[in-house]
C-alpha cells in the first residue's frame, strides 16, 4: 500500500508546472504563448533564456528526486523506478493542467541520473552532439536534437544491459522512451483567447480542401513521432550487438576487440543504411500535408522492416562470411527499399495528400534515387553467391553513393 501512495505523490507532485508559474508570475500564460508546452525551452522563449534553465531544473529536479528520496525511505528499486516513471508522466500528462503539460526531457533526465548516473553521462553525448550541431549548422537542422533526445532514452537502457542485462532499470529506461514517443505525437489545440466575447466576430478559418477520409496535422506529427521513434530504437538496439570483451592484459585486449570485428563491421554497415532510409523517409513525408488510412498503413510496413533489421545485422555479425547471410541481408535491404518506393509512388498518384502539386522532374528524380538501392540489392545477391566480400562492398558502395548525392543536395525539408 505504502509503494502505490509513493508513486501517487510521485505523480501528483510531478504534476505541479513549474515553469507555468514562474511564467505567470512574469504576467505570462504559457498555454496561450508559442509552443503551449509547459516545459522549460517554452518558458525560455517567453520570458527569458535564465528563466528557461531555472524552469527545466526544477523540473529535472521532479524526476531525480522521485528517485532519490523513495531510495532514502527504504523502498525496493522496482518502486524507486514506478515513482520515477510516475515523475515523468506527470510532467507530460499533468493533473492541475488538463492533463496537457510538456515533453518532460528534464524530468527524464533526472530520473535518469538518479537511476544510473554513469549510463546517463554517456546517453546524454547524442544530445551534445545535436545541440553543437543546432548551434553551429545553418539552416539549422530542426528534427535532429528530438531525434537525439529519443536517442538518449534507447542508450541508456542499451548502457546498462551490456553490463547487466535485463534489469528493472533497462526496462524503465525503455519505459520512458516509451513515454517520450508517444508524446511527441501530441498536438495541442490552439487556444482562442478572444472565445466568449460577444462584441467580437467569430473568426472563420480558412482550410485547405482535402478528400474524404484524409487526415491533416495532427496525424502528420503522430506520423513523425511514430517514423523517429522506432528509428531510434532500432539504431540503439544495434549497438547491443558489441560487447566490451574480458581481458586481463592489452594483448588479451586487442585479442578481444578483434573478435569483435564482424559485430563492428555490422552495425557500421546497418546504421549508414538506417541513416540513409530515415533521410529519404524524411524526404518523401515532408512531401505530405495530409495523410489517410493507406499512407498510415504503407509507412507502418517501412517501420517493420526499419524494426527487424537489427536481427539481419546480427545474423551478419555471426556469420560474416555465409552467403546465405549476406543474401538474407539483401532481400531484407529489397523488401524495405521496395516499400519505400510503394510509399512514394502512392503519394505520386493521390497527389490530394501533398503540401502542392509534385512536378514530372521530382517525381523521376525521387523514384530514381530509391529505385538504385534495391537494384542494388538485387546485384549484392547475385554477387554474394559467389563471394560475400563482393555482396558487401555493393552495400557499402551504394551508402557511399547515398551519403555523397545527400550532402551535395542542398534542397531544405520543409
Amino acid at each position: 500500500m505504502t509503494d502505490a501512495l509513493a508513486v501517487v505523490a510521485s505523480y501528483l507532485l510531478a504534476s505541479i508546472s513549474f515553469p507555468y508559474w514562474i511564467a505567470r508570475a512574469k504576467g505570462v500564460d504559457l498555454r496561450a504563448f508559442g509552443s503551449r508546452k509547459l516545459g522549460g525551452s517554452n518558458l525560455a522563449k517567453a520570458v527569458t533564456p535564465l528563466h528557461g534553465v531555472a524552469g527545466g531544473l526544477l523540473d529535472g529536479l521532479k524526476g531525480f528526486a522521485a528517485v532519490v528520496l523513495t531510495r532514502a525511505l527504504g523502498f525496493p528499486v522496482e518502486t524507486q523506478l514506478v515513482c520515477g516513471l510516475a515523475a515523468i508522466a506527470g510532467q507530460m500528462w499533468p493533473v492541475f493542467h488538463g492533463f496537457d503539460g510538456g515533453r518532460a526531457n528534464a524530468t527524464a533526465w533526472g530520473f535518469e541520473l538518479a537511476a544510473d548516473f554513469i549510463a546517463f553521462f554517456i546517453a546524454w553525448i547524442p544530445v551534445v552532439v545535436a545541440a553543437i550541431l543546432r548551434i553551429t549548422v545553418r539552416p539549422k537542422p530542426r528534427r535532429l536534437l528530438p531525434i537525439a533526445n529519443l536517442l538518449s532514452y534507447g542508450v541508456f537502457s542499451a548502457v546498462i544491459w551490456e553490463q547487466e542485462g535485463v534489469t528493472p532499470t533497462v526496462l524503465a529506461g525503455l519505459g520512458a522512451l516509451g513515454a517520450a514517443s508517444s508524446h511527441r505525437g501530441c498536438p495541442r489545440r490552439p487556444r482562442d483567447r478572444r472565445a466568449g466575447r460577444a462584441s467580437d466576430p467569430q473568426p472563420s478559418p480558412l482550410r485547405s480542401k482535402r478528400a474524404p477520409g484524409a487526415r491533416a496535422r495532427g496525424d502528420m506529427n503522430r506520423l513523425h513521432a511514430l517514423t523517429d521513434g522506432v528509428y531510434a530504437i532500432a539504431m540503439t538496439i544495434l549497438v547491443l550487438e558489441l560487447h566490451v570483451p574480458d581481458a586481463r592484459s592489452s594483448s588479451e585486449l586487442v585479442a578481444g576487440l578483434a573478435a569483435q570485428g564482424p559485430s563492428l563491421f555490422g552495425f557500421a554497415l546497418s546504421f549508414a543504411v538506417l541513416g540513409t532510409y530515415w533521410v529519404g523517409n524524411a524526404v518523401n513525408l515532408s512531401q505530405l500535408a495530409r495523410v489517410d488510412r493507406a499512407a498510415l498503413f504503407l509507412n507502418v510496413l517501412q517501420l517493420f522492416f526499419i524494426s527487424l533489421l537489427p536481427f539481419t545485422t546480427a545474423v551478419v555479425g555471426r556469420y560474416p562470411d555465409e552467403a546465405a547471410a549476406v543474401i538474407l541481408y539483401g532481400m531484407h535491404l529489397e523488401a524495405l527499399g521496395l516499400t519505400q518506393y510503394a510509399h512514394w509512388v502512392y503519394v505520386l498518384r493521390n497527389q490530394h495528400l501533398a503540401r502542392g502539386p509534385i512536378d514530372a522532374a521530382t517525381a523521376r528524380a525521387v523514384s530514381t534515387r530509391i529505385l538504385v538501392g534495391p537494384a542494388a540489392w538485387v546485384l549484392a545477391i547475385v554477387l554474394a553467391l559467389f563471394s560475400p566480400p563482393l555482396g558487401y562492398a555493393v552495400y557499402f558502395a551504394v551508402l557511399i553513393g547515398y551519403l555523397v548525392t545527400s550532402v551535395r543536395d542542398r534542397t531544405t525539408i520543409p
